[in-house]
């Protein structure tokens, strides 16, 4: 089985060098797509050379990469390509200039640990034979869950058999394993994976068992000519004529006209998976997020670890998807990217949530009056502690002793 449109074969370092460095913040999600780019432009280019050398004809030396190749790719302007190329240089992600360009294939430092993690065991120089119409469909995809996700797929569901060159496209990956290895939320995974079978690039499982499910998650199949009819644009195909967008309503309304005492704009608990922008603005779901990383295990229960989180907050506010490079950095612990003026930032947090807690204490407790000679003794715990509960009466021993 081969797509129709050719493929580049490249390694799980190749791919996870780039989402790496996305989740670090070193590149911009544009950036991200520019690299897809530049895999499919490598593609042709390899492609031509195979056809060159069976025709028995010399190889074209120093092939030039012109930005006008990028932008019908990207949907950019050259002069943002370019700048996203200087991007992926600095980063280590690609070498070389427009004769000579190139993509790292050896792990880079900030991502061993995710090639560790993701490669599930399986060696992580195995070639992983990519559609180029998928790539072109990745550089113009605007939505990272999306980006991520495809590429998860890419690592569980693609590989050669054999010798012979056979791809097979199948496998079995759960959305639990995605949300965890690329930084995303489990919702986020869950519906960027909906709307991949809607788009009809992998198939629903729909004949394994619940035990299977949990045990392997869903099994799938990767359409390898997806997006090959046409320049991908990324978007879903158009209704048929005729058809609505929704169902049609109900004739008998199926909800209740009793009230339930429902709460209108309440917001959820904060929760370490499913970290939400306004978590990272108030400080006090700040620490209800540091309270379960310290149980989850993402980080200990230390002064310095607390620094760390909380200056983590503070850089991830400047990004537009701030919970994904929060969740990022704390989950790789990639603390040298905090600078100095954001660490002295959450130190004022702290300094300030340990005032409140000491304010809270002290409000909640205050000294008893002594008890003078001949009236009855306190009772209870905060009578022998000395302290009386705010909110209740204090006895007036003067007034009885009158």
């Amino acid at each position: 089985m081969q797509p129709k449109s050719g493929y580049k074969a490249v390694t799980p370092i190749i791919l996870l060098n780039a989402v790496a460095a996305y989740n670090a913040g070193l590149i911009s999600f544009r950036a991200l797509r520019v690299y897809a780019a530049v895999l499919h432009l490598l593609a042709i280019r390899d492609a031509a050379g195979r056809r060159r050398a069976k025709a028995g004809m010399r190889p074209l030396a120093g092939v030039l990469y012109r930005l006008t190749e990028f932008e019908p790719l990207v949907g950019s302007k050259g002069s943002l390509i370019r700048r996203d190329l200087s991007a992926l240089r600095r980063a280590g992600l690609i070498r070389g200039g427009s004769r000579d360009l190139a993509v790292a294939d050896e792990p880079l430092p900030f991502a061993g640990p995710l090639i560790e993690r993701a490669s599930g065991g399986r060696r992580a120089t195995r070639p992983i034979p990519v559609p180029r119409s998928l790539l072109r469909f990745l550089s113009r995809e605007a939505t990272p869950s999306l980006f991520l996700t495809v590429v998860a797929h890419l690592l569980r569901g693609l590989s050669f058999r054999g010798g012979g060159g056979e791809i097979v496209p199948r496998g079995t990956v759960k959305a639990s394993w995605i949300a965890e290895h690329f930084g995303l939320s489990l919702r986020a995974v869950k519906a960027a994976r909906a709307r991949l079978i809607g788009l009809g690039f992998i198939t629903r499982d729909t004949a394994s068992l619940q035990r299977k499910l949990n045990r392997d998650g869903a099994y799938f199949v990767i359409n390898l000519d997806f997006g090959a009819g046409a320049a991908c644009t990324g978007s879903a195909p158009l209704p048929l004529p005729g058809r609505t967008g929704s169902a049609p309503p109900y004739k008998d309304l199926k909800t209740t006209s009793v009230s339930k005492n429902q709460e209108a704009g309440v917001r959820p608990e904060a929760s370490i998976r499913d970290v939400r922008p306004e978590d990272l603005r108030t400080l006090s779901r700040a620490e209800e997020l540091y309270r379960q990383a310290v149980a989850r295990g993402l980080v200990a229960d230390t002064e310095a670890d607390r620094l760390n989180f909380f200056s983590a907050m503070i850089r991830a506010r400047k990004f537009r998807e701030a919970p994904r490079i929060f969740m990022g950095i704390v989950r790789r612990r990639l603390w040298h990217h905090i600078t100095l003026a954001e660490e002295d930032e959450a130190r004022a947090a702290l300094a300030r949530l340990r005032a409140r807690a000491e304010a809270a204490d002290q409000a909640a407790c205050r000294p008893a009056p002594p008890c003078p000679a001949g009236g009855p003794p306190p009772r209870g715990r905060g009578a022998r502690e000395g302290l009386v509960p705010v909110g209740r009466a204090i006895p007036r021993w003067d007034r009885a002793a009158a």
